[in-house]
This record gives structure tokens, sequence and C-alpha cells, in this order.
């Protein structure tokens, strides 16, 4: 169902939503030190396999998972969203919080998902590529967790500081340098997972109106929305920066997602 573009349709894709939307920029301010973060160092490793699993449930804590440089916590950053609305700034609307709770958490779901069914099939097959993949998206489910908890609390509120909620620019800085360089490592291995496959995948499932849907089709659409909501309204702001160098990752996974996609309110 979400499988392969053809070359001329993706060029067509590609380039429209460069058009509509230039890349999202990096936040203002100096980046983290070398090392520090994702964003300005190494990617965390893959450990090697551990040889048989038990099915079910992955471990919470993924493998290598300690490799990733903790994020700091909120202190005020600065942020430069460029959005064509005057008023989205660096001190959100409670709206916004509400909205970027929402982006937060479906991506967490998408990636458990995705987690889940890569660890098990992982366990069936025991092919490398599986087991890639499934230490990737647990990654991002890991660090999406860790982005919630930089930012808000048990009760789903924000978390105020000194000069009251973290900003839209702490936000960003998180996302920057944290979430989306692994999120395009993880569609390096997604790219990897269906070429073992032949292009056959373990994701999809049906909702309670029998319409076929895949996990991670539905991963990479809530990341675009939950980017736009870093620098936009919401994350169904037409007019909001988005990581548009990750549609090449995604298309060329054969996840042929549009901006169109992003913002169907579906």
């Amino acid at each position: 169902m979400f499988r392969k573009l053809a070359a001329t349709t993706l060029f067509t894709v590609l380039f429209a939503s460069s058009v509509a939307n230039a890349q999202v920029p990096p936040p203002p301010g100096p980046p983290p030190a070398p090392g520090q973060s994702p964003g300005t160092g190494d990617l965390p490793p893959i450990p090697p396999p551990p040889g048989a699993v038990t099915p079910g449930n992955p471990p919470q804590t993924p493998p290598g998972a300690g490799d990733i440089p903790p994020p700091p916590p909120p202190s005020g950053h600065s942020s430069n969203p460029q959005n064509p609305d005057p008023s989205v700034n660096n001190y959100p609307p409670p709206s916004w919080y509400q909205d970027m709770y929402s982006q937060i958490y479906y991506s967490s779901y998408y990636y458990q998902q995705v987690e889940y069914n890569a660890y098990n099939q992982y366990y069936q097959t025991g092919y490398q590529e599986d087991y890639d993949f499934y230490v990737y998206s647990a990654y991002l489910r890991y660090q999406m967790t860790e982005y919630y908890w930089n930012f808000y609390d048990q009760y789903h509120n924000p978390k105020s500081y000194s000069w009251g909620y973290a900003t839209r620019g702490d936000f960003n800085y998180y996302y920057y340098y944290w979430v989306k360089s692994m999120y395009h490592e993880f569609y390096k291995y997604a790219a990897k997972y269906y070429n073992r496959h032949h292009n056959w995948a373990a994701f999809d499932y049906y909702d309670s109106h029998h319409v076929k849907h895949n996990y991670v089709y539905e991963s990479a659409r809530q990341y675009h929305r939950f980017s736009k909501c870093n620098g936009g309204k919401n994350g169904l702001d037409a007019g909001a920066k988005d990581d548009t160098a990750a549609f090449t990752a995604e298309n060329a996974a054969g996840i042929p997602i549009t901006e169109d996609d992003v913002l169907s309110n579906n």
C-alpha cells in the first residue's frame, strides 16, 4: 500500500516539498560540543546481536542506549522558527504545549510499534537487518520518552521553570541535535530492512474500519508533524518549516510520504 514511487513522481514530490517548506533551520546559538549530542558527534552504535531473544515485549531500555548522550535540561534557548505567522514566537500559547504533547505521544507510540514488530521478527529470522532496525526504532522510542520527561510532568502538563515553561527554542534544540539526526539514521536501517525482505514488511495493521495501515509509514508522517510543531502553531501548520531532507531518506526506503500526507488530518 505504501511502497515505491516512480522516479519522476519522487522527484516531483521532493521538489514540491522543498519549495513549500524549506529545510528546518538550526537553532540560534552555539550547538552542543562535539560528542555531546547525536547531531554533533558519532551516532550511537548498534551493539552486536545477543543471539537468541525471548519473544514478546523487547527490553524497556534498548541495547546501546547508554551510548546516547543525555540532553541538557531546558535553559530558555532562543528560537528562529521563520514562520510566516508573526505570532509564532519563542513563547508559545498553552494550546501549542498541548499539541506538542500529542506529537510526542504519537511519535513514541509508532516507534514502539515498529520496535515491537522488528524485535519479534528478529526472533523469528535472526537477520542482522531485522535486529538493526529494531535497535534504531528502540533508540527513537527511547529518545522521545526522554524528550517528554525533559518538558512535561507525569500529569501531561508542561514543567515550569524560573522563566516559565520551556521555550520553543528548548524544544527545538533537543529536536535538532538529538532526534533529527537519529531519525535519518533510522531510515538508513529501514532501507536495509526492506531490501533484505524484498519490500515485504511485518508492520501492516488494520483499523476499526478494516482499512490497512503501516506503522513505519505512520511513524514517518508523525515525525513530520512533530517537526512542524517545533516550528509552527501545531503539527498541521502548513506554513511551518519541516525536515524536508527526511523525505529523501523515507522515499529511498520505499515509504512514499508527501507533504499532503503529513497535513491530511486523518
